[in-house]
């Protein structure tokens, strides 16, 4: 981003203070830049511009009648893009419920993070106490779901990373790097989970994850695998990035700690991270009854190497599913948890 440009959001403040608060003057409302685009997440540069971009404001309201006021005051502004809501309305289009009641499981796990990250970034101009509670109540999971989807994360790691040794000493490099290229995936969303972030879809998850010191110096481990030719050496570099998640996520003090050294994977001569022993300590902490009903109703498997039973635990939508399709249409996500 070039120094002298000015990003969406602050196009976006300054066009409501300017021109668009002195017409809603008087009618209760909260005003802002949330939802969809570049911006809202920080991430817009001179790309950003070629659609779908430039000085917008969303204009809510605490009901229809409101919310027609808003709409009719501001309907001469013709050069930029106001959108006016009922603020339940809007949050309902992006997540299938209204945040302002009592949230539920379904709710949680049927919404995506890119969407959480959407409503709960960008900015807001003005507030008559429409969007603050709502965005409140979806700034982090309760913290039983937190270890449910942490868990569902480490569960994804652990099915995966044998496959990476076992193509690795078959000599097929193509498929051992395939592999590894997921597991960075999943090492990369696993940051923002141990750092209480809303991880963003593919397209920016490298760059967001950057924003803090942790998240660089994953990345960095995470660039020495991917540029890895040698299986062995990628084992390495994985095990050392795992390595430092699986240590991050015993600070988070959320279950008993689990040893962060790589094991044996039985009798292979194939070192992973083990990472369902996490998923085992964070699911065994887990009190709520909704929750702890919702993990036993799958049941359990046998872990690797004789750890005992590991839950059979698919997570949270963007856990089970990378769909754009599923991820994107509320209604789609809804019927996973219905």
């Amino acid at each position: 981003m070039t120094p002298d440009r000015r990003t969406g959001v602050e196009a976006s403040a300054d066009f409501y203070a300017s021109t668009v608060a002195p017409l809603v003057a008087g009618i209760p409302h909260a005003a802002g830049l949330i939802g969809q685009g570049s911006e809202v997440l920080g991430l817009d540069d001179a790309t950003s511009e070629d659609h779908d971009f430039g000085a917008r404001v969303m204009l809510f309201g605490a009901d229809p009648d409101i919310t027609q006021r808003l709409a009719i005051a501001t309907e001469d502004v013709h050069m930029e893009t106001i959108d006016s809501w009922t603020a339940g309305d809007y949050f309902t289009s992006r997540l299938g419920f209204d945040p302002a009641s009592p949230m539920t499981l379904a709710h949680w796990l049927s919404t995506p993070t890119q969407v959480f990250a959407e409503l709960t970034g960008g900015s807001v101009f003005h507030d008559d106490g429409l969007l603050g509670p709502r965005r409140e109540a979806i700034a982090w999971y309760t913290e039983d779901v937190w270890r449910l989807v942490l868990a569902a994360a480490w569960l994804r790691i652990a099915q995966c990373q044998p496959l990476h040794g076992r193509a690795a000493q078959r000599g097929d490099r193509v498929g051992a790097r395939a592999i590894a290229a997921r597991l960075v995936r999943d090492a990369l969303r696993l940051v923002f989970l141990v750092e209480r972030r809303w991880a963003p879809y593919d397209k920016w998850l490298g760059t967001a994850v950057c924003e803090t010191e942790f998240g660089s110096r994953v990345y960095v481990g995470c660039e020495a695998v991917l540029a890895s030719s040698k299986g062995a050496r990628q084992a390495q570099d994985l095990n050392s990035v795992l390595g430092a998640l699986g240590r991050a996520t015993n600070d988070l003090e959320l279950a008993d700690h689990v040893s962060p050294e790589p094991v044996e994977f039985w009798d292979r001569d194939i070192w992973t991270i083990g990472g369902d022993r996490w998923t085992q300590a964070l699911t065994r902490a887990i009190r709520s009854p909704g929750v702890r009903d919702y993990v036993d109703g799958f049941g359990t498997r046998e872990g690797d190497n004789g750890i005992g039973p590991v839950p059979r635990l698919p997570g949270a939508i963007d856990q089970i599913s990378d769909s754009v399709d599923v991820l994107t249409h509320v209604g789609t996500r809804r019927r996973f948890f219905a």
